[in-house]
């Protein structure tokens, strides 16, 4: 059986008074695929970002891997689930650096940066298809190499 990495337990979220997301059990499994559908304003981002530990509801618990997460205990886990947008946001340098900005804020060596990040580079689909895509700013990509780009990051490490 799937191990349980995020729970969600008697969840709500409200803005103002108004209550914008109210869940009252949800698991996420490893090795499981979602997708979340529904109208615009249904809750689905705002149910992304408590899973995703970026926000914290106004009520219920969150769970990472059968440890509740809390204020005081989030950044750990927090540095152990990875997002990717709908819009990739990347910064103003080359493709390589974006893709190994996580392992640097994670306090890693170039070598085992480099250890790490080369296997998702080579991979089809190639986050850079050529040598001097690496370099090139990554905004200044197109789209979909974009997307690429940050999804890969999120696998990497």
């Amino acid at each position: 059986m799937a191990e349980t990495v995020i729970a969600l337990r008697d969840i709500a979220v409200e803005y103002g008074g108004f209550t914008a997301l109210q869940i009252p059990s949800f698991d996420i499994q490893s090795s499981e695929v979602l997708a979340l559908i529904g109208p615009n304003g249904a809750g689905k981002s705002t149910l992304l970002r408590i899973a995703g530990l970026l926000q914290y509801p106004s009520a219920g618990k969150v769970y990472f891997r059968n440890e509740q997460v809390n204020r005081k205990n989030s950044m750990g886990f927090r540095r152990r689930v990875a997002s990717v947008f709908q819009e990739p946001l990347l910064l103003n340098t080359s493709v390589y650096d974006n893709a190994a900005l996580g392992l640097r804020l994670r306090g890693l060596d170039r070598a085992k940066i480099e250890r790490l990040l080369r296997p998702w580079l080579d991979r089809p689909p190639r986050l850079a298809s050529r040598s001097h895509t690496l370099r090139r700013r990554g905004a200044k990509n197109e789209f979909g190499a974009r997307v690429r780009l940050r999804a890969g990051s999120a696998f990497v490490g």
